[in-house]
């Protein structure tokens, strides 16, 4: 089974045990005509969808604590709200993600690419920032108390 078909089949109905609050239509068009995942809301709870193409999915509100999004691609996902306390990010790519008041309280983003994101308000107590691109971030009233940030590249104007 693929990444792709992993993440189908995490959010359809009967394999979120009934958490899932994704709307019917769990697609919608971007502007480029291509199809991006509309997960607002959802409980998705410890899912693995290491590897995952989620480039500019809607994960406003979603649940992914505990998820496993290793080497997945956010590239301009949106996961302002989100719950994703404990996840596993490392390698993964977030570069012009938002990730506005977020929970990223215990997340591993080990070796991430989080060049331009948005992390303003964003909860980050004890992650693990290792070695990750921060270039461009916006951190602006981000909780970074007990964070690993060992070989984390920061560019200075970074706000």
């Amino acid at each position: 089974m693929s990444r792709d078909d992993r993440l189908e089949q995490a959010i359809a109905n009967e394999d979120c045990r009934g958490r899932c609050q994704c709307p019917p239509e769990r697609k919608e068009v971007d502007d480029k005509g291509g199809r991006r995942a509309y997960l607002q809301g959802s409980d998705l709870r410890g899912v693995d969808v290491s590897g995952a193409g989620l480039r500019g999915a809607n994960l406003t509100d979603a649940d992914l604590s505990g998820a496993d999004l290793t080497a997945a691609d956010l590239t301009e996902a949106d996961l302002s709200g989100a719950s994703l306390r404990a996840a596993n990010f490392r390698h993964a790519n977030l570069q012009g993600a938002s990730l506005r008041y977020a929970d990223l309280s215990y997340v591993d983003l080990s070796y991430a690419d989080l060049t331009g994101a948005d992390l303003t308000g964003a909860d980050m107590r004890w992650s693990k920032l290792r070695k990750a691109d921060l270039d461009g971030v916006t951190l602006a009233a981000t909780n970074l108390a007990g964070a690993d940030v060992t070989g984390t590249t920061l560019e200075r104007d970074s706000k």
